[in-house]
């Protein structure tokens, strides 16, 4: 059984779908394909070299990426467990229509805060990019006409910026200091944390932040006693905004937020993987011209032998890369052993894939079953494999 002497690695994660969280946010974000995608079409891919993903649905959902990962990667990849484990069951995937319900919603709290005829007086512009959705939706709400939406005549006029979603405040901060002169804005956004709000109206250029909808904070809970180290850890760290916390994570039809990490090994913040099928998400989708890895899913085998309950198999680099969690290092099959091993999945034995393969290479039946009953063998030994050996 020939086998690579320096193995790619296997980095195997498994939602927890006994935690109703999970399994929940596992179905909104668009199963186990659909989370395997979105991890795909991540920045991150750009700087890792050749990799592949792939995915296996049954008995239960596994997701593996293959590839020779220097330690920096290996950390960076293993925040992809906590996301997991935290942000996909806080994870929120609205439709255009729940966005339309929001936009109504914020439009009646503008309009409850500074009244309709303030409203139809003030001036609008969006923050880049998901806020040019929500101000053209929330124009209509309010009946704006268009001269609203052009530029102020001046500094001093009164601007709503307009935004989908505030996590931290960064965005807000960076808008304020690009025009230092500006009167105080009024930030809108379709969904805040109650403490993002309180915190940015402390800002003397901010006159006040309204949203939709409310932000639940889970970093309290999770840090107990070392909530407020956690906070400061994370304001030196990087631009923090206004606010360090850990709300829902709430994705649009065009954006999903970043989520960043920090990596011990590089020492730097950076962004996590993104959760959510591209199908459901514009932005998870490959931009024109950009690539992402494949997505391979692991075929299910029907016969009386099976791939054993936790291995994943994946084509990569012109071989299959066989690996599970319990294993100390993966096992790599190339040229004859990869067929063997496709034809035992596909046909379930080793008489029916003998027979299959025996139309492929030059070897009488009876070889081949010799051949793929020892190759069987040998790989239930190591754990690969289940069930029955003939058929």
């Amino acid at each position: 059984m020939p086998t690579h002497t320096t193995a790619p690695t296997m980095i195997i994660y498994r939602p927890d779908i006994t935690h109703p969280g999970v399994r929940a946010g596992l179905e909104a974000a668009g199963g186990t394909v659909g989370i395997a995608q979105a991890i795909a079409s991540s920045p991150a891919w750009a700087e890792l070299g050749s990799t592949a993903i792939v995915v296996r649905e049954e008995p239960e959902p596994h997701i593996a990426v293959v590839g020779h990962f220097d330690e920096a990667t290996r950390a960076r990849l293993s925040t992809l467990t906590w996301q997991l484990q935290h942000v996909l069951p806080r994870t929120m995937v609205l439709t255009y229509r729940d966005v339309e319900t929001a936009v109504e919603q914020l439009a009646a709290a503008l309009v409850a805060r500074f009244g309709r005829e303030a409203c139809a007086r003030l001036h609008y512009a969006a923050m880049p990019r998901g806020g040019h959705v929500v101000l053209g939706l929330l124009a209509y709400a309010l009946g704006l006409q268009q001269d609203r939406l052009d530029a102020p005549p001046s500094t001093a006029t009164p601007l709503v910026v307009v935004d989908d979603c505030a996590i931290s405040g960064s965005r807000l901060q960076r808008y304020l200091d690009a025009a230092p002169a500006r009167s105080p804005v009024i930030a809108a956004a379709l969904f805040a944390a109650p403490e993002l709000r309180s915190a940015a109206e402390r800002d003397e250029r901010v006159r006040a932040v309204v949203s939709a909808y409310d932000l639940r904070d889970a970093a309290e809970r999770r840090q107990g006693a070392d909530h407020a180290a956690y906070q400061a850890t994370w304001r030196l760290r990087s631009e923090h905004g206004y606010w360090v916390g850990q709300p829902q994570h709430v994705v649009f039809p065009w954006n999903e937020p970043d989520v960043g990490f920090w990596n011990p090994v590089s020492e730097r913040v950076e962004r996590g993987w993104r959760l959510v099928a591209p199908e459901r998400c514009v932005k998870n989708r490959p931009a024109v011209g950009d690539s992402a890895p494949e997505v391979q899913r692991q075929a299910v085998a029907r016969g009386p032998l099976r791939i054993a309950p936790g291995v994943l198999a994946a084509h990569y680099e012109g071989c299959l890369v066989l690996g599970a969690a319990q294993w100390p290092s993966c096992l790599t099959l190339e040229g004859t052993a990869a067929s063997m091993w496709d034809a035992l999945v596909k046909h379930g034995g080793a008489q029916a894939a003998a027979a299959a393969l025996s139309q492929t290479y030059d070897v009488e039946p009876a070889r081949l079953e010799a051949d793929l009953e020892t190759f069987t063998a040998a790989l239930a030994q190591r754990g690969a494999l289940m069930g029955e050996r003939s058929t």
